[in-house]
Protein backbone atom coordinates (compact mmCIF):
# COMPACT_ATOMS: atom_id res chain seq x y z
CA UNK A 1 0.00 0.00 0.00
CA UNK A 2 0.91 3.46 -0.47
CA UNK A 3 3.23 5.76 2.00
CA UNK A 4 2.24 9.47 2.16
CA UNK A 5 4.09 12.50 3.25
CA UNK A 6 3.66 16.43 3.19
CA UNK A 7 5.25 20.05 2.91
CA UNK A 8 3.36 22.42 5.17
CA UNK A 9 3.68 25.68 4.60
CA UNK A 10 3.22 28.36 7.61
CA UNK A 11 3.37 32.07 7.84
CA UNK A 12 5.45 33.71 10.63
CA UNK A 13 2.98 36.63 12.60
CA UNK A 14 2.96 38.92 15.20
CA UNK A 15 -0.27 40.27 16.76
CA UNK A 16 -1.97 39.78 13.62
CA UNK A 17 0.10 40.80 11.20
CA UNK A 18 2.59 39.27 9.17
CA UNK A 19 6.41 39.52 9.48
CA UNK A 20 9.48 38.71 8.35
CA UNK A 21 10.31 35.94 10.50
CA UNK A 22 11.54 33.08 8.71
CA UNK A 23 14.87 34.00 8.83
CA UNK A 24 14.99 33.57 12.50
CA UNK A 25 13.69 30.02 12.22
CA UNK A 26 15.77 28.55 9.18
CA UNK A 27 18.75 29.35 11.11
CA UNK A 28 17.99 26.13 12.82
CA UNK A 29 17.81 24.06 9.84
CA UNK A 30 21.26 22.71 10.16
CA UNK A 31 20.06 20.81 13.68
CA UNK A 32 16.63 20.64 11.73
CA UNK A 33 17.10 19.71 8.48
CA UNK A 34 12.86 19.78 7.66
CA UNK A 35 12.49 23.31 7.98
CA UNK A 36 12.93 24.70 4.37
CA UNK A 37 13.10 28.09 2.45
CA UNK A 38 9.51 29.57 1.10
CA UNK A 39 8.88 32.52 -1.43
CA UNK A 40 8.97 35.19 0.87
CA UNK A 41 10.51 35.97 4.34
CA UNK A 42 7.48 35.52 6.30
CA UNK A 43 7.14 31.96 5.26
CA UNK A 44 8.56 28.36 6.22
CA UNK A 45 8.03 25.23 5.39
CA UNK A 46 7.90 22.08 7.27
CA UNK A 47 8.74 18.57 5.56
CA UNK A 48 7.97 15.40 6.98
CA UNK A 49 9.22 11.62 6.03
CA UNK A 50 7.07 9.33 4.48
CA UNK A 51 4.81 7.26 6.94
CA UNK A 52 2.82 3.95 5.79
CA UNK A 53 -0.58 5.81 7.96
CA UNK A 54 -2.20 8.89 8.56
CA UNK A 55 -1.62 8.06 12.20
CA UNK A 56 2.00 7.81 11.73
CA UNK A 57 1.74 11.00 9.39
CA UNK A 58 -0.07 13.26 12.08
CA UNK A 59 2.21 12.03 14.62
CA UNK A 60 5.45 12.59 12.56
CA UNK A 61 4.05 16.18 11.54
CA UNK A 62 2.99 17.41 14.99
CA UNK A 63 6.20 16.31 16.43
CA UNK A 64 8.01 18.77 14.19
CA UNK A 65 5.35 21.62 14.61
CA UNK A 66 5.69 21.85 18.04
CA UNK A 67 9.18 21.94 17.86
CA UNK A 68 8.58 24.99 15.43
CA UNK A 69 6.13 26.78 18.28
CA UNK A 70 8.65 26.26 20.73
CA UNK A 71 11.59 28.28 18.57
CA UNK A 72 8.65 30.56 17.20
CA UNK A 73 8.19 31.35 20.58
CA UNK A 74 11.84 32.03 21.41
CA UNK A 75 11.42 35.22 18.64
CA UNK A 76 8.18 36.06 20.06
CA UNK A 77 6.59 34.87 16.80
CA UNK A 78 3.25 33.07 16.21
CA UNK A 79 2.75 30.61 12.82
CA UNK A 80 -0.57 30.71 11.04
CA UNK A 81 -1.84 28.10 8.59
CA UNK A 82 -3.33 31.08 6.42
CA UNK A 83 -2.37 32.71 3.34
CA UNK A 84 -2.13 36.86 3.68
CA UNK A 85 -5.36 38.59 4.42
CA UNK A 86 -3.64 41.90 3.72
CA UNK A 87 -2.05 42.58 7.51
CA UNK A 88 1.28 42.64 6.29
CA UNK A 89 2.82 40.98 3.88
CA UNK A 90 5.97 38.98 3.99
CA UNK A 91 9.31 40.18 1.55
CA UNK A 92 9.87 38.23 -1.06
CA UNK A 93 12.87 35.95 -1.47
CA UNK A 94 14.84 38.21 -3.99
CA UNK A 95 16.90 37.35 -5.46
CA UNK A 96 16.10 33.71 -5.89
CA UNK A 97 16.86 31.72 -8.67
CA UNK A 98 12.77 31.20 -9.59
CA UNK A 99 11.86 35.02 -9.72
CA UNK A 100 13.17 36.09 -12.94
CA UNK A 101 11.37 33.88 -14.60
CA UNK A 102 8.23 34.64 -12.69
CA UNK A 103 8.57 38.30 -12.81
CA UNK A 104 8.82 37.98 -16.11
CA UNK A 105 5.76 35.82 -16.84
CA UNK A 106 3.53 37.46 -14.28
CA UNK A 107 4.80 40.83 -13.70
CA UNK A 108 6.40 42.29 -10.48
CA UNK A 109 3.08 42.73 -8.84
CA UNK A 110 1.68 39.62 -9.83
CA UNK A 111 5.03 37.73 -8.87
CA UNK A 112 4.94 39.11 -5.12
CA UNK A 113 1.15 38.11 -5.23
CA UNK A 114 1.87 34.84 -6.15
CA UNK A 115 3.73 34.36 -2.46
CA UNK A 116 1.13 35.99 -0.65
CA UNK A 117 -0.40 32.33 -0.50
CA UNK A 118 0.57 28.87 0.81
CA UNK A 119 -0.49 25.98 0.49
CA UNK A 120 0.17 21.80 1.79
CA UNK A 121 1.47 19.99 -0.58
CA UNK A 122 0.53 15.90 0.17
CA UNK A 123 2.80 12.89 -1.77
CA UNK A 124 1.37 9.77 -1.99
CA UNK A 125 3.53 7.11 -3.77
CA UNK A 126 3.18 5.36 -6.66
CA UNK A 127 2.51 2.08 -7.67
CA UNK A 128 4.44 0.00 -9.81
CA UNK A 129 3.85 -0.65 -13.63
CA UNK A 130 3.03 2.11 -16.12
CA UNK A 131 -0.85 1.25 -16.17
CA UNK A 132 -0.91 1.94 -12.50
CA UNK A 133 0.99 4.94 -12.04
CA UNK A 134 -1.96 6.40 -14.90
CA UNK A 135 -5.00 5.18 -12.67
CA UNK A 136 -3.62 6.39 -9.75
CA UNK A 137 -3.03 9.97 -11.51
CA UNK A 138 -6.61 9.83 -12.81
CA UNK A 139 -7.70 9.14 -9.44
CA UNK A 140 -5.65 11.49 -7.41
CA UNK A 141 -7.18 14.47 -10.22
CA UNK A 142 -10.79 13.57 -9.62
CA UNK A 143 -10.57 13.78 -5.72
CA UNK A 144 -8.28 17.03 -5.96
CA UNK A 145 -11.56 19.04 -5.69
CA UNK A 146 -12.09 17.80 -2.07
CA UNK A 147 -8.42 19.15 -1.56
CA UNK A 148 -9.07 22.48 -0.79
CA UNK A 149 -12.94 22.05 0.13
CA UNK A 150 -11.80 20.59 2.96
CA UNK A 151 -9.02 22.77 4.11
CA UNK A 152 -9.54 26.41 2.22
CA UNK A 153 -7.82 28.85 4.66
CA UNK A 154 -8.08 31.65 1.83
CA UNK A 155 -11.45 33.55 2.11
CA UNK A 156 -9.51 37.07 2.32
CA UNK A 157 -6.79 37.18 -0.19
CA UNK A 158 -4.18 39.36 0.36
CA UNK A 159 -5.39 42.30 -0.41
CA UNK A 160 -8.37 42.15 2.45
CA UNK A 161 -11.25 41.18 -0.67
CA UNK A 162 -13.48 38.85 0.96
CA UNK A 163 -15.90 37.30 -1.72
CA UNK A 164 -15.26 33.49 -1.89
CA UNK A 165 -14.72 30.50 0.12
CA UNK A 166 -11.01 30.26 -1.44
CA UNK A 167 -9.42 32.77 -3.02
CA UNK A 168 -6.24 30.74 -3.35
CA UNK A 169 -7.09 28.32 -6.21
CA UNK A 170 -8.08 31.05 -8.80
CA UNK A 171 -5.49 34.00 -7.83
CA UNK A 172 -3.25 31.02 -8.97
CA UNK A 173 -5.03 29.58 -11.55
CA UNK A 174 -5.81 32.36 -13.05
CA UNK A 175 -2.65 34.20 -12.97
CA UNK A 176 -1.30 34.88 -16.88
CA UNK A 177 -3.53 32.14 -18.42
CA UNK A 178 -3.55 33.71 -21.46
CA UNK A 179 -0.14 33.60 -22.40
CA UNK A 180 0.72 30.45 -20.20
CA UNK A 181 -2.53 28.33 -20.62
CA UNK A 182 -0.92 25.51 -19.07
CA UNK A 183 1.17 26.72 -16.29
CA UNK A 184 -1.55 26.21 -13.59
CA UNK A 185 -4.95 25.02 -15.15
CA UNK A 186 -6.12 21.61 -13.98
CA UNK A 187 -4.51 19.10 -16.26
CA UNK A 188 -7.23 16.69 -18.24
CA UNK A 189 -7.37 13.31 -16.95
CA UNK A 190 -4.35 11.17 -18.68
CA UNK A 191 -4.90 7.74 -20.35
CA UNK A 192 -1.11 7.15 -21.03
CA UNK A 193 2.15 7.77 -19.73
CA UNK A 194 2.71 9.56 -22.67
CA UNK A 195 0.02 12.24 -21.43
CA UNK A 196 1.63 12.89 -17.99
CA UNK A 197 5.23 13.32 -19.52
CA UNK A 198 4.43 15.08 -22.55
CA UNK A 199 2.98 17.49 -20.15
CA UNK A 200 6.28 18.16 -18.12
CA UNK A 201 8.23 18.48 -21.26
CA UNK A 202 5.91 21.13 -21.95
CA UNK A 203 6.03 23.39 -18.79
CA UNK A 204 9.94 22.68 -18.67
CA UNK A 205 9.82 24.31 -22.36
CA UNK A 206 7.79 27.43 -21.40
CA UNK A 207 10.25 28.18 -18.69
CA UNK A 208 12.95 27.69 -21.67
CA UNK A 209 11.40 30.18 -24.38
CA UNK A 210 11.15 32.71 -21.32
CA UNK A 211 14.54 32.09 -19.89
CA UNK A 212 15.42 33.30 -23.52
CA UNK A 213 13.65 36.47 -23.37
CA UNK A 214 15.93 37.49 -19.92
CA UNK A 215 19.12 36.36 -21.10
CA UNK A 216 19.15 32.44 -19.34
CA UNK A 217 20.45 29.81 -22.31
CA UNK A 218 19.04 26.37 -22.28
CA UNK A 219 21.15 24.60 -20.09
CA UNK A 220 20.96 27.27 -17.40
CA UNK A 221 16.79 27.15 -17.14
CA UNK A 222 17.03 23.71 -16.90
CA UNK A 223 19.18 23.85 -13.94
CA UNK A 224 16.56 25.38 -12.10
CA UNK A 225 13.33 23.95 -14.10
CA UNK A 226 12.76 20.08 -15.12
CA UNK A 227 9.67 17.98 -15.19
CA UNK A 228 9.41 17.25 -11.65
CA UNK A 229 9.51 21.00 -9.96
CA UNK A 230 7.52 23.00 -13.01
CA UNK A 231 4.48 24.66 -13.34
CA UNK A 232 1.22 25.07 -11.14
CA UNK A 233 -0.67 22.53 -11.61
CA UNK A 234 -2.52 20.28 -9.34
CA UNK A 235 -0.90 17.35 -10.05
CA UNK A 236 2.61 16.96 -10.26
CA UNK A 237 4.25 13.78 -11.25
CA UNK A 238 7.53 13.48 -9.28
CA UNK A 239 9.99 10.72 -10.41
CA UNK A 240 12.64 11.73 -7.54
CA UNK A 241 10.55 9.96 -4.93
CA UNK A 242 9.06 8.52 -7.37
CA UNK A 243 5.13 10.03 -5.31
CA UNK A 244 2.17 11.91 -7.11
CA UNK A 245 1.72 15.44 -5.29
CA UNK A 246 -1.26 17.05 -4.57
CA UNK A 247 -0.73 20.77 -4.65
CA UNK A 248 -4.21 22.33 -4.53
CA UNK A 249 -4.93 21.83 -0.47
CA UNK A 250 -4.62 25.14 1.54
CA UNK A 251 -2.26 25.20 4.30
CA UNK A 252 -5.00 24.53 7.44
CA UNK A 253 -4.95 23.33 11.11
CA UNK A 254 -3.94 20.01 11.46
CA UNK A 255 -7.28 17.80 11.55
CA UNK A 256 -8.55 18.99 8.38
CA UNK A 257 -5.18 18.00 6.75
CA UNK A 258 -5.65 14.58 8.58
CA UNK A 259 -9.03 14.35 7.14
CA UNK A 260 -8.23 15.03 3.77
CA UNK A 261 -5.33 12.67 4.13
CA UNK A 262 -7.63 9.88 4.78
CA UNK A 263 -9.30 10.41 2.09
CA UNK A 264 -7.09 10.65 -0.45
CA UNK A 265 -5.14 7.25 1.06
CA UNK A 266 -8.62 5.49 1.72
CA UNK A 267 -9.09 5.49 -1.83
CA UNK A 268 -5.65 5.13 -3.78
CA UNK A 269 -5.34 1.87 -1.50
CA UNK A 270 -8.78 0.03 -2.00
CA UNK A 271 -7.65 0.76 -5.62
CA UNK A 272 -4.21 -0.73 -5.63
CA UNK A 273 -5.55 -3.37 -3.48
CA UNK A 274 -8.21 -4.40 -5.24
CA UNK A 275 -7.25 -3.44 -8.85
CA UNK A 276 -10.89 -1.91 -10.04
CA UNK A 277 -11.33 0.70 -12.65
CA UNK A 278 -10.86 4.03 -12.49
CA UNK A 279 -13.52 5.19 -14.97
CA UNK A 280 -14.22 8.82 -16.38
CA UNK A 281 -18.20 9.54 -17.72
CA UNK A 282 -20.77 12.02 -17.40
CA UNK A 283 -21.72 11.25 -13.63
CA UNK A 284 -19.54 9.91 -10.76
CA UNK A 285 -19.60 7.05 -8.93
CA UNK A 286 -17.32 5.62 -6.04
CA UNK A 287 -18.53 2.18 -5.92
CA UNK A 288 -16.73 -1.26 -4.80
CA UNK A 289 -16.62 -2.38 -8.31
CA UNK A 290 -15.23 0.71 -9.63
CA UNK A 291 -14.80 4.09 -10.01
CA UNK A 292 -16.63 6.98 -12.40
CA UNK A 293 -14.82 10.10 -11.73
CA UNK A 294 -16.82 13.04 -13.56
CA UNK A 295 -15.31 14.25 -16.94
CA UNK A 296 -16.28 17.78 -16.23
CA UNK A 297 -15.59 18.61 -12.86
CA UNK A 298 -16.39 22.65 -13.41
CA UNK A 299 -19.39 22.50 -11.43
CA UNK A 300 -17.80 20.82 -8.53
CA UNK A 301 -15.04 23.18 -8.40
CA UNK A 302 -17.14 26.29 -8.82
CA UNK A 303 -18.83 24.98 -5.64
CA UNK A 304 -16.43 24.27 -3.93
CA UNK A 305 -14.41 28.04 -4.52
CA UNK A 306 -17.59 29.85 -4.28
CA UNK A 307 -18.73 28.01 -0.91
CA UNK A 308 -16.75 25.15 -0.02
CA UNK A 309 -18.98 22.67 1.41
CA UNK A 310 -21.82 24.90 2.44
CA UNK A 311 -24.74 24.61 0.26
CA UNK A 312 -24.27 26.22 -2.64
CA UNK A 313 -27.26 28.62 -4.87
CA UNK A 314 -26.96 26.66 -8.13
CA UNK A 315 -25.24 23.57 -7.44
CA UNK A 316 -26.58 22.86 -4.04
CA UNK A 317 -24.94 20.15 -1.67
CA UNK A 318 -22.81 18.76 -5.10
CA UNK A 319 -19.68 19.48 -2.81
CA UNK A 320 -21.00 17.63 0.50
CA UNK A 321 -22.63 15.16 -1.65
CA UNK A 322 -19.11 13.80 -3.86
CA UNK A 323 -17.41 14.20 -0.63
CA UNK A 324 -19.56 11.29 1.15
CA UNK A 325 -19.20 9.34 -1.72
CA UNK A 326 -15.07 9.04 -1.40
CA UNK A 327 -15.25 9.03 1.93
CA UNK A 328 -17.90 5.71 2.00
CA UNK A 329 -14.88 3.64 -0.27
CA UNK A 330 -11.96 5.23 1.62
CA UNK A 331 -12.95 3.20 4.86
CA UNK A 332 -12.36 -0.10 3.18
CA UNK A 333 -8.50 0.72 2.16
CA UNK A 334 -7.90 2.05 5.63
CA UNK A 335 -6.28 0.20 8.88
CA UNK A 336 -8.57 0.18 11.65
CA UNK A 337 -6.05 3.00 13.13
CA UNK A 338 -6.59 5.39 10.49
CA UNK A 339 -10.64 5.13 10.81
CA UNK A 340 -10.68 7.74 13.18
CA UNK A 341 -9.98 10.60 10.55
CA UNK A 342 -12.21 9.75 8.19
CA UNK A 343 -14.76 10.00 11.15
CA UNK A 344 -13.34 13.68 11.16
CA UNK A 345 -14.10 14.12 7.23
CA UNK A 346 -17.88 12.66 8.04
CA UNK A 347 -18.39 15.36 10.95
CA UNK A 348 -16.79 18.01 8.45
CA UNK A 349 -18.74 17.39 5.57
CA UNK A 350 -22.07 17.22 8.04
CA UNK A 351 -21.30 20.45 9.44
CA UNK A 352 -20.31 22.09 6.07
CA UNK A 353 -17.78 24.75 7.86
CA UNK A 354 -14.40 24.06 6.79
CA UNK A 355 -11.68 27.13 8.24
CA UNK A 356 -12.92 29.55 5.91
CA UNK A 357 -16.76 29.15 6.81
CA UNK A 358 -15.63 29.43 9.95
CA UNK A 359 -13.71 32.91 9.68
CA UNK A 360 -16.13 33.92 7.16
CA UNK A 361 -18.91 33.84 9.98
CA UNK A 362 -16.79 35.58 12.62
CA UNK A 363 -15.81 38.22 10.31
CA UNK A 364 -18.96 39.28 9.18
CA UNK A 365 -20.18 38.73 12.55
CA UNK A 366 -17.66 40.99 14.22
CA UNK A 367 -17.03 43.31 11.29
CA UNK A 368 -20.17 43.56 9.21
CA UNK A 369 -21.30 41.17 5.81
CA UNK A 370 -18.57 43.05 3.34
CA UNK A 371 -16.47 42.01 0.75
CA UNK A 372 -13.25 43.81 1.90
CA UNK A 373 -11.62 44.50 4.89
CA UNK A 374 -8.80 47.20 6.39
CA UNK A 375 -6.11 45.51 7.44
CA UNK A 376 -6.75 46.33 11.00
CA UNK A 377 -9.86 43.77 10.32
CA UNK A 378 -7.49 41.26 8.77
CA UNK A 379 -5.12 41.40 11.16
CA UNK A 380 -7.83 39.97 13.87
CA UNK A 381 -9.05 37.52 10.94
CA UNK A 382 -5.21 36.04 11.23
CA UNK A 383 -5.74 36.02 14.98
CA UNK A 384 -8.61 34.14 14.82
CA UNK A 385 -6.51 31.47 13.01
CA UNK A 386 -4.14 31.42 14.97
CA UNK A 387 -6.16 30.19 17.49
CA UNK A 388 -7.20 27.46 15.03
CA UNK A 389 -4.35 26.37 14.40
CA UNK A 390 -3.19 25.65 18.10
CA UNK A 391 -6.51 23.79 18.76
CA UNK A 392 -5.62 21.57 15.84
CA UNK A 393 -2.22 20.78 16.83
CA UNK A 394 -2.94 20.36 20.85
CA UNK A 395 -5.62 17.85 19.84
CA UNK A 396 -5.45 16.95 15.91
CA UNK A 397 -8.18 14.13 16.70
CA UNK A 398 -10.94 16.73 17.26
CA UNK A 399 -12.47 19.41 14.16
CA UNK A 400 -11.64 22.62 16.02
CA UNK A 401 -14.46 24.71 17.36
CA UNK A 402 -14.21 27.72 15.84
CA UNK A 403 -15.47 29.61 18.81
CA UNK A 404 -12.27 31.88 19.37
CA UNK A 405 -13.29 35.92 20.81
Amino acid sequence: MSTIGNEQELHTTKNGYLIDGAPLLLAYSTEFPWLVKEGSRAQIEVNTRPTGTIHEQVLEISEKLRILEYLSAEHNLELVAASSYGSGRGTTNRPQSRFPFYDEMFGLEDSDNLVSIIGNHTHLSQPEGEEAKVKQQRLLLGLEPLTYAFTSTSPMRYDGVNTLNNHRIPLVRNMAVDKFPEFAAPQPYPQSMENILSLGERLVNTMVEVGKSIGYSEEDTKQIFNADNTGYIPLRFRTKFPTQELRSADSAPLPYQAAIWAILKGVNDYVEKTGIPVEVGPEYYFGQDKIILPENKKSLEIAIIEKGLEHHPTYGNLAKDYASAAIGLARRGLPEEDLHYLNLAEKLVESGMNPASHLNRYMHTNFGDKKRFSPAEAAQGMLFMREMYKEGLNNPLQLPSGNYK
